[in-house]
């Protein structure tokens, strides 16, 4: 009996310990307001949501050029690199298929 009541307050440690860890613990607010909740008239939320719009489009394409400024010098190394390779592995296969087709002859 004695062990059996150690074992049970050993397993409830257990969890106790287990269900610490456990808990998940959440933080939700709201990200954006409502474009139509506002009280403005249409003209205003409509002339904001164009200026919203457009702000968006500008910083995505800030993002595009930097982007391609990033790879710039990685595309010059890649020239270096894969331009020769693949001319010599064109030119063996070539020279390949050369030998096959005297050897047929």
């Amino acid at each position: 009996m004695r062990e059996e009541l150690e074992q049970s307050d050993g397993r409830l440690r257990f969890l106790e310990h287990a269900t610490r860890y456990a808990t998940v613990h959440i933080d939700a607010h709201e990200l954006f307001r409502e474009a139509w909740s506002d009280g403005r008239p249409l003209g205003t939320q409509a002339a904001s949501v164009f200026r919203d719009s457009c702000t968006a489009l500008l910083l995505c394409g800030r993002m595009a050029v930097l982007v391609l400024a990033a790879l710039t010098p990685w595309m010059g190394v890649a020239a270096v690199v894969v331009v020769p390779t693949w001319l010599i592995w064109h030119w063996c296969r070539r020279e390949r298929l050369v030998t096959v087709e005297v050897r047929k002859v």
